[in-house]
Formats: structure tokens, sequence, C-alpha cells
């Protein structure tokens, strides 16, 4: 049925070893589903225990809190939530953490306190996503849920420390690193260095895309990409937008700032209104440029070598 109907993911409930991920994804690839991506429900406490192993076979994974709080300890349902978006975070892999989040809201038009901390507290700890069950399912104020959480991340994110989290993220994770994540960790760093208001992305089949999502840049990505499913899974990563257009190799996407992908990301609002500075190649003594208005301006460009696909030999460059 997944594969019939072209989904994106599929979620796999009580995932307790990598063998039963790699089972799904034998079961997927037979019937033309490489492209489906398998979220890890983890729900007990054998998943929780090989946490690692699963980890390398998934796309990604859920932290189900509801079913993993009646297989473990209730006390120690927080510390398992923490570790495994954690290892999730260093694996490169998304994660989502559901269940119960705003569950007063099933009757109620404003959430607790307590679930308010709660939802905020899952982005500080690193998720790529929120998830809202019974408030949507069948609660008495669906859409007053859906923009209530979507409030309570955007401004929990405005506490997350980039930098910390960068260099966390690089010190933990296994070396020696491929070129694609080291481009993907040089790039988010300079983001913040220069307080990049743009990182732009060329992946064909989305893995320096996300390469970049890993490393939790302060600013948006946008990912010109030419493959519908890449463009659709987007929405699961962190900070990503989806371009699509037609064929990578049609043009140079992001050469400069009148460039497709950079009037793209303006008309998606991802960027700020940038006054008063001129930026051209022998603009480098900036002692003699105006005081930028606002924060930002500074575009980050990861791709091929010839402007193209990253996802082989990528490059970083700034505009």
């Amino acid at each position: 049925f997944c594969c019939k109907n072209k989904m994106d993911f599929i979620a796999a409930s009580f995932v307790q070893t990598g063998a039963d991920v790699r089972l799904i994804r034998q079961i997927l690839d037979d019937a033309g589903g490489q492209n489906i991506q398998i979220i890890s429900k983890i729900e007990n406490e054998e998943g929780v225990a090989n946490i690692d192993d699963i980890l390398k076979y998934s796309d990604g994974i859920m932290v189900a809190r509801g079913d993993l709080g009646m297989e473990i300890p209730s006390q120690k349902v927080a510390l398992a939530q923490k570790m495994l978006i954690t290892k999730a975070n260093v694996a490169g892999r998304f994660v989502i953490c559901a269940t119960q989040m705003l569950e007063s809201m099933c009757d109620n038009p404003l959430p607790t306190r307590a679930e308010m901390t709660d939802v905020a507290n899952a982005v500080f700890d690193g998720v790529d996503g929120t998830m809202l069950s019974g408030e949507t399912a069948n609660g008495a104020f669906p859409a007053k849920a859906v923009s209530t959480m979507a409030a309570i991340n955007a401004n929990a994110e405005l506490a997350k420390t980039s930098s910390a989290t960068i260099s966390f993220l690089r010190d933990f994770t296994q070396r020696p690193f491929t070129t694609i994540e080291s481009a993907a960790a040089s790039a988010a760093m300079g983001a913040v260095d220069c307080a990049a208001e743009l990182i732009v992305v060329i992946s064909g089949d989305g893995t320096a895309a996300k390469a970049m999502s890993k490393y939790r840049p302060p600013c948006p990505i946008l990912v010109v990409t030419a493959d519908d499913t890449v463009a659709r899974q987007c929405g699961a990563y962190f900070g990503q937008y989806a371009m699509k257009v037609a064929d990578l190799r049609s043009e140079k996407f992001a050469v400069d700032r009148d460039a497709p992908a950079i009037v793209e990301a303006k008309k998606l609002q991802l960027m700020k209104v940038w006054q008063g500075m001129t930026r051209t190649p022998s603009s480098l003594d900036l002692s003699k440029q105006p005081k930028p208005t606002s924060r930002g301006g500074n575009i980050i460009v990861v791709a091929g070598p010839d402007g193209g696909d990253a996802d082989r030999c990528p490059v970083v460059s700034f505009l």
C-alpha cells in the first residue's frame, strides 16, 4: 500500500532492533519503495537499549512517550527522551517527539503551563519536529492546537545557542568526517560567525541537505533539488525549505545574489531586508561600508564545484 501510493514516510511501531528496520527496508525496496523513509518509533525498553543499532538503518526516529511510559518506569521517560534525541542528533537522523504534548487541548482552548514547557524543552533537547496526536485526531480545538504548538516551537528556537550545538555535534561525531559532513559543519559554524541569513544547498538526492540540517545552523536552509520526493521530505528535517527545479544541470541556481535560489528565498520570506551594505568582490574593506541596518546579510552556498549537485563533491562559498 505504501509503495503503491508513493508515500514519503512509513512509521514502524515498537521497533526493537536494527534487524526490524532492515526487514522493513527490504520489503519496501522489493516493492519499489527505495525512496520511502523509515521512522522507527521507540516505544519499549528493547528499543531504547538498541538505539545505536536502530539508528544505523533508520532515516528518523520518533520518541513515542505514551507507550514508552508503559514499558519503562515513568520517572525514566524524560531521561530516555533526552538520550534518544541526543543520539539521533549525533547520528544525523531526524527525530520527532510525540504523545500528550498538549493533551489538555483535547478539551480546552489553551494548554497548561507545564505542557507549554514540555514542548519547549523538546525543542531545547534538539528535535526536528513535535507531534500532536489526540489533540488533532479527536480534540475540540485541532487548529488552535497546531497554531499553539507552532508558536511555542518558534519562540523556543530563539533561546537555542547554535555555536554550542554545532561544537557539541562536531565533537561527538565519529572521525574522520566525510567531505559532505565536513562541509556541512563548516558551513553551519560559518553561518554563526558571519551572521548569515540563509544557507542554500544544491542537493540531488538530499544527502548534503540532511548533513546541513544535522548541525542546526541559525538560519533557514533552502534545498534546491530536482527530485520530487526529496522536496517533499524536506519538511521532516530541521530548518529545510524546498525549491523544486526541473534539472540541477540547467543553470547555476546560487552563483550570485540575483540567482534563482536567492530570488525564491525572498519570495518565501526566508531572508531579512538588507539595506545599505554593498557587497561586491572588491568590497573587502568593511570599515568603508555603511553600518548595516539589520542583523544578517550574508548567504552561504553549499554546491558542487560547478555550482551544481553538492552530494558528491561539496564546495562551501559565501555571497
